[in-house]
């Protein structure tokens, strides 16, 4: 059962004919050589050897075999599998015991590390305090999508050298997924009512060094870590990329949970840290509704505030209305993208495609894709095109459309919360972001070489 594919310092190879290793991609954009000693892969420049990780379980004991990988690289594999790795109940219990959510704290000592204690690596988004007062001062969220209505997943990473934690959050429905290392081994979602909450791990094997990520999900709030007496925690050190994808609904994610969207899907082959700034129902001139705002305005809020190696656009489906013409539309992309360039000089826009996952045709789809492509040609930006990503019809309860579906859309398009043939399952999250990194990946290459 792998995991995750994981690159070591985002390092991408690429072999001969004889798998022979030739020389490796960088997503700092520099090509660096390579070389096979004794069957073993040598990065120059690198200390560890490119590899495979599988988890076993034998004889009930947790097990990590290492393979060292020297054949095809990992973003082109065709059994790369992007689905988290889940154990069942069972196996769980074998790595820590999982407690109920409780009001209740379940650690007996006094090591508590609020959310402003600079012991937390957090990432993919703007972090700032729910509130003024008490008790929403205690707690963290993220602010970087414009919208009245709206708040933003996040990430929190943390070293501890303990035997159990817990994590303090606020009720509100929101949903968190824990990792330990790159395992996953709980998913769990707050009371609602505006409650205090904790939640208990505790590891069999003792106090030992160990690795926690919290991804959260539907506006979470973190309040910090709790560990026991005797025990320690601390920051990890980051030096990632980091972008932000600018989109629609399709990067809130609509009905999906942020850890399942195309972005994090994409950060999680690549490396590169991602913020998603997507806003259901806007576009490059659609402003969207409750107090959302168009791409051309977010660039003021969502990213000349910030500072981002790539920046990725990825909308033009809400712009195919017939309030807007094609002239429209290509003034406003270029608008987007000038005012972009103008602060941000160093970043790299990336352009993809109007994806239009739809069940029935819309005559401007063809001409915005040729005006983004040509936008894109004219301003030596990467162009990511993804006519071809969706095929079929998606059926999700629509009986005058299909009510068998067909083609990759029947599994890849299609929400329980979104009746509208649009918006893609959290299969078709995870697969448009898989394939999105292979593109990117391959334009990266191209563009260097």
């Amino acid at each position: 059962m792998p995991l995750n594919p994981q690159f070591n310092d985002n390092i991408i190879e690429f072999v001969d004919d004889d798998d022979n290793i030739i020389y490796a991609l960088g997503f700092d954009g520099k090509l660096k050589s390579t070389s096979n000693e004794s069957g073993k892969l040598v990065l120059k420049n690198l200390e560890e050897d490119y590899s495979e990780n599988q988890i076993l379980l034998l004889n009930n004991v947790l097990t990590m075999l290492t393979k060292t990988y020297t054949k095809k690289q990992f973003a082109f594999r065709e059994d790369v599998r992007l689905e988290s790795l889940y154990y069942n109940q069972r196996d769980k219990k074998d790595i820590c015991y999982i407690s109920e959510i409780s009001s209740n704290s379940n650690i007996t000592g006094t090591l508590y590390h609020p959310i402003t204690s600079q012991k937390y690596l957090y990432s993919a988004g703007n972090i700032v305090q729910m509130g003024n007062s008490y008790p929403t001062n205690l707690f963290a969220h993220s602010n970087h999508v414009t919208g009245v209505d709206f708040t933003c997943s996040f990430t929190i990473d943390f070293l501890i050298n303990a035997n159990e934690f817990e994590i303090f959050c606020y009720g509100n429905s929101g949903k968190a997924r824990i990792k330990l290392g790159n395992l996953v081994i709980d998913e769990f979602e707050t009371p609602a009512g505006g409650n205090l909450f904790f939640k208990k791990y505790q590891f069999n094997g003792g106090k030992a060094n160990r690795k926690i990520t919290i991804q959260t999900s539907d506006n979470f709030k973190f309040g910090g870590i709790k560990i026991s007496d005797n025990s320690s925690l601390s920051k990890p050190i980051s030096t990632r990329k980091k972008a932000v994808f600018m989109s629609d609904s399709f990067g809130e994610p609509a009905g999906v949970k942020a850890w399942n969207s195309f972005v994090q899907v994409f950060s999680d082959i690549t490396g590169i840290e991602c913020w998603a700034s997507g806003l259901g129902g806007t576009g490059y001139i659609n402003p969207g509704q409750n107090g959302r705002t168009n791409f051309q305005t977010r660039v003021d809020t969502d990213v000349i505030p910030y500072s981002f190696d790539y920046i990725f656009l990825a909308g033009g489906l809400n712009d195919t209305g017939d309030a807007y013409s094609a002239a429209n539309f290509r003034n406003a992309v270029e608008n987007t993208i000038n005012k972009i360039k103008n602060a941000k000089p160093n970043a790299e826009i990336v352009i993809i495609g109007n994806w239009f996952p739809r069940a029935f045709e819309n005559a401007k789809w063809d001409e915005y894709q040729y005006i983004l492509s040509d936008i894109a040609s004219q301003n030596n930006l990467l162009f990511i095109d993804t006519k071809d990503i969706f095929e079929g019809i998606g059926y999700i309860g629509h009986e005058q459309i299909d009510a068998i579906g067909n083609g990759n859309t029947n599994i890849y398009v299609g929400n329980p919360n979104y009746e509208d043939s649009t918006h893609p399952s959290t299969e078709g999250q995870i697969f448009l972001g898989k394939t999105l990194a292979k593109k990117f990946i391959s334009k990266k290459i191209q563009k260097i070489l």
